[in-house]
């Protein structure tokens, strides 16, 4: 399936940012330079107020915190080191350790769907506002080196009616398009109508683990939640009247191969 790189390594701080998790989490991501597969360090927070005036600027020099405030790359290891703010952030990661600061939902959102990433090390500004991003990867905790636990898989019949909708959608668009849309509100309805659970976490967990973009999970787990709340622009179902039987049957053969 087409989607983002999930080759990237994982990590977090285990608390949320103060002035001890953010300095070595800076540690740590200098000395993921010396790693041969990153090609520089970039440094991410939503506004540029995050950087300066902050332990970050204490940790690399008020001097270069000024530099890299002002659009400019300073030099570790023969590697560079940018910062981007929500605002400039680029689209594509190609090879970069990525320490994202202070982070909330929304920015680890973003970043976690940029491509070619090599590491991203997450300090968060609340422990609510990234857990969907360690359900989804189980990243290492820099403070433990304890891994962290991802989300329980889905029950397997709703991994088999999940299977079915990635293939019958533009994974590339998200669901963009109304008919992805409506083919997505039918599933969750035909699941709910089964009398299925469906747990929202766990499927936008799953559909991440599949190299789907974070932003087009969210919109899949928006309708998981109560597909009955949810608008379609057409009358018509987009599956066979037999879905349920041959989704069951599906999981039933995957779990005996």
């Amino acid at each position: 399936m087409k989607g983002f790189s999930m080759s990237r390594q994982n990590f977090y701080v285990s608390k949320p940012a103060d002035a001890e998790a953010l300095i070595l989490a800076a540690e740590f991501s200098f000395d993921q330079l010396g790693v041969p597969e990153s090609s520089e360090l970039w440094i991410v927070t939503e506004t540029k107020a995050q950087l300066r005036h902050t332990p970050i600027e204490q940790f690399l020099g008020e001097f270069q915190t000024k530099v890299l405030a002002q659009g400019r790359s300073l030099v570790s290891k023969g590697k560079p080191i940018r910062y981007y703010s929500s605002v400039t952030l680029p689209r594509s990661a190609p090879k970069a350790v990525i320490l994202l600061l202070d982070a909330s939902l929304r920015l680890v959102t973003r970043v976690d769907g940029l491509n070619g990433t090599a590491a991203m090390i997450v300090v968060p500004w609340l422990m609510e506002d990234v857990q969907g991003w360690i359900d989804a990867h189980g990243p290492t905790d820099i403070l433990t080196n304890a891994q962290a636990s991802t989300a329980p898989l889905p029950a397997p019949i709703v991994v088999s009616a999940l299977k079915s909708l990635l293939t019958g959608i533009n994974v590339s668009t998200g669901l963009a398009h109304p008919r992805d849309k409506d083919k997505t509100i039918d599933l969750f309805r035909i699941l709910k109508k089964a009398k299925i659970p469906v747990d929202a976490e766990e499927v936008r967990a799953w559909l991440i683990q599949q190299k789907l973009k974070p932003t087009y999970a969210d919109e899949i787990a928006s309708i998981a939640r109560d597909p009955s709340k949810v608008k379609k622009s057409s009358s018509g179902v987009a599956w066979a009247g037999d879905i349920i039987s041959q989704w069951k049957t599906r999981s039933e053969v995957e779990a005996n191969t």
